[in-house]
C-alpha cells in the first residue's frame, strides 16, 4: 500500500489508512524525540505537523468536508503539548523547590510550616531567583517535558482520529 496520502495532497484516505498514517507520524515524532532529545525543538517538530496536516486535509476531502477543520486537532493539539511540558517540568522543578524550603529551616514533618513558607512572597521570590540565576539547572530540567508533552499531544491526535475516521462521505468528495 503506498502512502503517498501522507505527504502529497488530494489523496483518498480511508479510515483504516488514517490510523495507520497516525501511528506513522506518532512513531516518526518518538523517534525525534528519542534522537535529539532535548535539542528537539520547534523546528525539528515542523515536518512532524506537515505530515499532520496533510494526512487530516486529505481524510476531511475524502469525506467532503472543508479541509480548513485540520487546524482544529493541530490547535487543541499544540495546547496539550505545551501543557505536557509544562507538568513535566513543573514536576521536575518539585524536588528542587522541596530542598529550597528545607534550607529555610522549616520542620518538613509539619504540614501547615511547608505551605506557610510555599505561599510566602520572600520565598516564591527568592525562588524565582534562584532559577533565573541558575539557567543550567533549568537546561538539565528542560527535557522532563518532552515525554509527557508527546503523550498528551498524541492522546489528542488519537481522540481527534476517532472523529475523523466516523465522518461519513458527503456528495462531492473526492
Amino acid at each position: 500500500m503506498a502512502i503517498k496520502y501522507l505527504a502529497l495532497p488530494g489523496q483518498r484516505v480511508s479510515p483504516d489508512q488514517f490510523w495507520l498514517g497516525l501511528a506513522i507520524i506518532a512513531m516518526l515524532d518518538g523517534i525525534r524525540v528519542s534522537i535529539l532529545g532535548g535539542a528537539s525543538g520547534f523546528i525539528s517538530f515542523l515536518p512532524i505537523l506537515f505530515l499532520l496536516s496533510m494526512l487530516h486535509t486529505n481524510r476531511l476531502r475524502s469525506v467532503g468536508r472543508s479541509g480548513a477543520l485540520f487546524f482544529i486537532p493541530l490547535i487543541v493539539g499544540f495546547l496539550a503539548k505545551t501543557l505536557g511540558a509544562l507538568i513535566g517540568i513543573t514536576l521536575a522543578l518539585f524536588p528542587v523547590m522541596m530542598a529550597k524550603v528545607e534550607e529555610t529551616g522549616v520542620d518538613m514533618n509539619d504540614d501547615a510550616a511547608v505551605a506557610g513558607v510555599l505561599s510566602s512572597h520572600e520565598f516564591n521570590a527568592s525562588f524565582r531567583a534562584y532559577i533565573e540565576s541558575n539557567p543550567h539547572m533549568v537546561a538539565e530540567l528542560a527535557p522532563n517535558g518532552l515525554w509527557p508533552a508527546m503523550i498528551l499531544f498524541w492522546l489528542v491526535m488519537f481522540g481527534f482520529g476517532f472523529w475523523f475516521t466516523q465522518m461519513r462521505s458527503r456528495a462531492g468528495a473526492l
